[in-house]
């Protein structure tokens, strides 16, 4: 589990991290202290057991204020009731209300695999699959319209679906390198 948090390329060096640290704070808040029984329950149990059993966050180079914005519509979407996230604005004082950063909570069934899903996708809906072995005894299927992650050495072997959401939020994320 890892807090990634898209930042806005303008933002940088301690200031990156100033901002990571204001959107976390708004997932917190919205889905633990507010509305959280209008949140979808995963969200908040991934949430939940990422503040109490993880600390690890991503700060990625999310680009420009029109990428972050894109960002933002596609966390919005309906489709995302399992990830929790917040976007944060900064002050009308401070920065105009410029939106600086983006934070969602990932499982690492998303970001342990996302490369090479990534350089799949363009493969998903065609005639053909591939089977990848992705380490562990896990393989990554690939084609004819799914990816799915197989996962045999637990005591009931897992299968993991990934839904078109996953997949879009992969190809968005997947490209966005390390705030330096």
């Amino acid at each position: 589990m890892r807090c990634y948090n898209i930042n806005c390329t303008y933002l940088i060096g301690i200031h990156a991290g100033i901002q990571s640290g204001h959107a976390q704070k708004e997932v917190s808040l919205k889905y633990l202290v507010k509305k959280a029984h209008e949140q979808g329950p995963q969200a908040v149990d991934y949430l939940t057991d990422y503040l109490e059993n993880h600390k690890t966050v991503v700060v990625l180079n999310g680009g420009m204020y029109g990428d972050l914005l894109k960002v933002e519509k596609l966390f919005g979407k309906p489709g995302n009731t399992s990830f929790a996230w917040a976007a944060f604005r900064e002050s009308e004082y401070a920065l105009n209300g410029l939106l600086t950063n983006i934070a969602i909570i990932l499982p690492e069934y998303i970001y342990a695999h996302k490369a090479i899903i990534g350089e799949y996708l363009d493969k998903v809906h065609g005639d053909d699959h591939y089977t990848i072995d992705v380490g562990d005894w896990k393989t990554l299927t690939i084609g004819r319209g799914e990816v799915v992650l197989r996962d045999p050495t637990h005591q009931t072997p897992k299968e993991i679906r990934y839904t078109e959401f996953e997949l879009e939020l992969i190809a968005m994320i997947n490209p966005m390198k390390l705030m330096g």
